[in-house]
């Protein structure tokens, strides 16, 4: 430290005179306070001034032996490169020309607390990182931080030497520092040290069925992983396994009905899981036909794994598909179409997967072809997986045939007969027609053929006609409904009388049943004829010839036939003057 030199007095006898007495002693510097700069390991010292003095002394003995100090003509002074963990005395000297000093009372202050030697370690079994640390001189706290490269940090105070970080991410690069504090001041960071948290145990894994050919796709997240290994161990002894240097691996040829345990394993991770179970398919699948409501009862056995199950009819062109499930093991399977032949199959649901579908089976006039063994059709329906039905040769309990098509009507008004006709239907041994009246009156005929004669018809009727095919007293939906009518009864009471000032005749009638409209004909002796057509009785007859003998009949008309004509009446015009 450096220091003025003091000049050397000599004795010498002058006169009594105040001007040649010494300076006097500086004051002693007052209200010394000191303020640590813990980053930089510095301390700024402050003090009153002092009366006398020219400049000043700051200096700065450490208890262990270390010393600092500085000199300024301030009333301010810093003391650097103080020794972390140090405790320093410190006093203010006040210095005037003729090197008279005064100290100032000793104010003690310490420095900032050191770390040395950190060490940091992952705890392999838990993936934890634990920091270390040789203790600092007084430090009542140490503050650890994990900065990752990914921007995330992480803290940890303790007043113990050791910290312990959970939190830590996987597969990320940390720089970790450590620094000590007492009551008063902590210290600057210590260097970082470099460490790798271990590879990311897969996340979020998920595993998915094909169910087409039992292949489970397992998939997951994770970072900073080379290679993956996926095992699956089934209940049944069943082991498999696939690598993988992505998210995702594929398990083929699972065993339907089995929970397998999954393993997902990666450098230095290992998550383990359960796989559900595809389902196994149905066996043993039974059908029946019933034959009024159109509809085939389906049964089979249980399956493993299944928690539903849906039954699927297909007819064999693939132009329909009806369906139905159930979580017991049968169902109905309705609205099938009439005449078709229907492959019919069970699949086993679980919550996300279908089993494939059960094996073929056939068919025919006389015996069921099952796993390529013929068995003669008996009484009892054969258990056969995936049966193909063939309602129309169907031994037991055949299917409704289907409702004829292209019902036409052609009344035949003069006979009082109707003549019905369709278009030709195998599905039928014959067929039954049905007319109903307007007044609920029924009339029926049956026929093998594609047409039938319904006569006897009532005048003045309307009909509703239906067609029905029948095999094995089994009836088929009706046809459409076609409407047609008897001919309008024959009109009564008919009378007339003449208008001399138009030449015409008012002719008038009693209402007929059936009828739409009314033609009234006029026929006079010479062949002159005249008519009126009209929906109501009265009706004119215009233009008849004088002094002409006239004829007059009324005809009912409607949409499907005319009326024989009421009984003929005479009337004869008068002579023109």
């Amino acid at each position: 430290m450096a220091h003025r030199s003091s000049s050397t007095w000599q004795s010498t006898q002058l006169a009594i005179n105040p001007s040649h007495f010494p300076p006097p002693v500086p004051c002693l510097p007052g209200d010394v306070v000191t303020v640590l700069n813990c980053s930089t390991n510095t301390a700024l010292v402050k003090w009153q001034a002092s009366i006398g003095a020219d400049y000043y002394i700051v200096q700065a003995f450490g208890v262990e032996e270390h010393e600092s100090g500085c000199e300024t003509d301030t009333q301010s002074c810093v003391l650097p490169d103080l020794m972390c963990g140090f405790t320093y005395n410190i006093s203010v000297i006040a210095v005037n020309s003729m090197c008279n000093v005064s100290q100032s009372d000793m104010t003690q202050l310490q420095a900032g607390e050191d770390h040395r030697r950190i060490a940091a370690q992952v705890v392999c079994k838990s993936g934890a990182v634990a920091v270390s640390w040789e203790p600092s001189k007084d430090a009542s706290l140490y503050t650890t931080v994990a900065q990752g490269n990914g921007g995330y940090a992480s803290t940890c105070k303790t007043n113990g030497t050791t910290c312990l970080f959970n939190d830590l991410l996987c597969g990320l690069n940390y720089s970790i520092t450590v620094s000590a504090s007492d009551e008063t001041c902590s210290s600057a960071r210590s260097s970082a040290v470099q460490l790798n948290t271990v590879s990311c145990v897969p996340r979020n894994v998920t595993a998915k069925m094909v169910c087409s050919n039992n292949t489970g796709v397992v998939s997951w997240e994770g970072e900073g992983v080379y290679s993956y290994m996926v095992q699956a161990f089934g209940p049944d002894g069943h082991k498999m396994q696939c690598n993988s240097t992505t998210t995702n691996c594929q398990l083929p040829n699972m065993h339907c009905g089995q929970l397998y345990n999954l393993t997902v394993t990666a450098q230095d991770g290992l998550y383990v899981f359960q796989y559900d179970k595809l389902p196994c398919r149905p066996t043993y699948v039974k059908a029946s036909l019933l034959c009024y409501s159109n509809s085939a009862a389906v049964t089979w056995e249980q399956a493993s794994g299944a928690l539903s199950y849906l039954a699927v009819g297909v007819t064999a062109n693939g132009s329909y598909q009806t369906e139905c499930n159930n979580t017991m093991t049968y169902c109905t399977l309705r609205n099938l179409q009439c005449g078709q032949t229907y492959n019919v199959s069970v699949f086993s649901q679980d919550e996300s997967c279908s089993s494939v579908a059960s094996d073929k089976a056939y068919i025919d006039d006389s015996v069921i072809h099952c796993y390529g063994v013929e068995l003669v059709v008996s009484k009892v329906l054969f258990s056969c997986v995936n049966l193909l039905l063939k309602f129309s040769l169907d031994p037991f309990e055949p299917q409704s045939p289907c409702a004829p098509q292209d019902v036409a009507v052609n009344t035949q008004c003069d006979d009082g007969a109707m003549n019905v006709s369709w278009s030709p239907n195998p599905d039928a041994q014959y067929f039954h027609v049905a007319a109903v009246s307007n007044t609920g009156a029924r009339l029926y005929c049956n026929s093998s053929n594609t047409y039938c004669n319904i006569s006897g018809l009532p005048c003045g009727q309307k009909y509703n006609v239906t067609v029905l095919s029948v095999r094995d007293d089994c009836e088929s939906k009706p046809s459409a409904v076609v409407k047609t009518s008897s001919a309008p009864c024959v009109p009564r009471n008919a009378e007339g009388h003449l208008d001399c000032v138009s030449n015409s005749a008012w002719v008038a009638w009693d209402a007929s049943e059936g009828a739409l409209s009314y033609f009234v004909l006029a026929k006079g002796v010479g062949g002159h004829n005249s008519s009126c057509t009209t929906t109501t009785s009265p009706c004119n007859v215009p233009d008849l010839k004088c002094g002409t003998r006239y004829t007059f009949h009324v005809t009912a008309v409607n949409k499907y036939c005319n009326s024989n004509h009421s009984t003929p009446f005479e009337l004869e015009t008068g002579i023109q003057k």
